[in-house]
C-alpha cells in the first residue's frame, strides 16, 4: 500500500475510534457520526494543501486548489470512507 494512502487511512481509523487494520475483508464497513466524517474531511483536506507529498502520491492532478482537493476527497470518501450513522 502506498505510504501516503496508509497515513490518511490511519488517520480515519483513529478519528473514528478504531484500530487500524485493513487485512480483514470488508474492512471499510465500519461506521462513525458525521462529526467524525467532519473532522476527517477538515484534516485530510488541510493535509492535502499544506503538504506536496501526499498530494503527488495520491492525486492524479497533484493542485492544491480546493476545487481540487475537494474533488479528490469525493472519490477517496466513496471508494474508502465509512458509512455515518
Amino acid at each position: 500500500m502506498e505510504k501516503e494512502l496508509e497515513i490518511v487511512l490511519k488517520k480515519m481509523f483513529e478519528i473514528a475510534g478504531y484500530e487500524f487494520d485493513i487485512s480483514k475483508d470488508e474492512w471499510y464497513f465500519q461506521k462513525w457520526t458525521h462529526q467524525q466524517s467532519d473532522e476527517f474531511e477538515t484534516w485530510v483536506k488541510n493535509h492535502l494543501k499544506n503538504n506536496i507529498k501526499p498530494r503527488k502520491a495520491l492525486m492524479k492532478f497533484p493542485n492544491k486548489s480546493k476545487k481540487a482537493i475537494n474533488g479528490w476527497f469525493m472519490w477517496f470518501n466513496l471508494m474508502y470512507g465509512f458509512t455515518i450513522n
